[in-house]
Parts: C-alpha cells; sequence; structure tokens
C-alpha cells in the first residue's frame, strides 16, 4: 500500500501506525536519512509475511509506562523475543 507523508511525519510515527520499523520503511522507500522525508512523498508499505518480525510493541507503549532513552534496536529486540518465545498475551502478576 502507499503512505502519503502528511506534515508532522516520521519515520518512527508511521512505523508505528502501520507496525512496522524504521528501517524497514528505509529498505522498501530507498531512504537513506531516516529523519529526512518531505510532505507528499509517497511510502510503500508492505505487509509482513508469516517469516518476519510482527510488531507487537511500540515505542508510545514504551513511553505510556514510564520507559525513556531507548532506541529502536530495543524495541525490535522486545518484538523479537515476543515472537520467537510466542508470548500472545501479558498477564499482571
Amino acid at each position: 500500500m502507499k503512505y502519503v507523508v502528511k506534515s508532522g511525519d516520521s519515520l518512527s510515527r508511521i512505523g508505528e501506525k502501520f507496525g512496522v520499523s524504521v528501517s524497514q520503511l528505509q529498505q522498501w522507500n530507498g531512504i537513506k536519512n531516516p529523519d529526512f522525508i518531505l510532505v507528499g512523498q509517497e511510502l510503500m508499505i508492505m505487509k509482513e509475511s508469516n517469516d518476519t518480525l510482527t510488531r507487537k510493541i511500540t515505542r508510545s507503549q514504551l513511553e505510556a509506562i514510564g520507559w525513556s532513552n531507548f532506541s529502536e534496536q530495543i524495541i525490535n529486540d522486545l518484538n523479537q523475543c515476543i515472537n520467537v518465545y510466542r508470548i500472545t498475551e501479558l498477564n499482571p502478576l
């Protein structure tokens, strides 16, 4: 699918919206600098196949529980653990 960049968008916000990583958006769209996208620019958003990372935890979720100063790699690692260990829900203790 195509997504048209709007004012205030960033690759991380777009990634959260569609459940994909910044690096995937960069790869699919040939973007070298993730901090440089233009209003009106069309981005391709690919559907993930079953063997790729399914994004379940987002930056905004981590920030909502008080996490700060974490990288995109940490989000990717958390999501990778969710997939590897087939975590489907979180139950409070």
